[in-house]
């Protein structure tokens, strides 16, 4: 004889379900953190890194100096 109330199988089921999918997204922003901490102690470490980073992501440029940018249409 099945009873069906809060405490049920299903509702088991579909609890274990959502907290694997928690517990892989938790194991994906740990790597991701560490990845990013690791990027900021590289920035912040050399000034040449943080130049690059700069440049690249900001378009910043030194005193008498110009950018030109490239788009290649494709």
């Amino acid at each position: 004889m099945l009873f069906f109330d809060s405490n049920s199988y299903l509702a088991h089921r579909k609890l274990n379900a959502e907290l694997e999918k928690v517990s892989e997204e938790k194991a994906f922003y740990i790597q991701q953190i560490s990845a990013d901490s690791k990027r900021a102690n590289d920035l912040m470490s050399d000034d040449d890194n943080l130049e690059r980073f700069a440049r690249e992501h900001y378009l910043m440029k030194r005193d008498k100096e110009d950018i030109y940018l490239l788009i290649v249409e494709e």
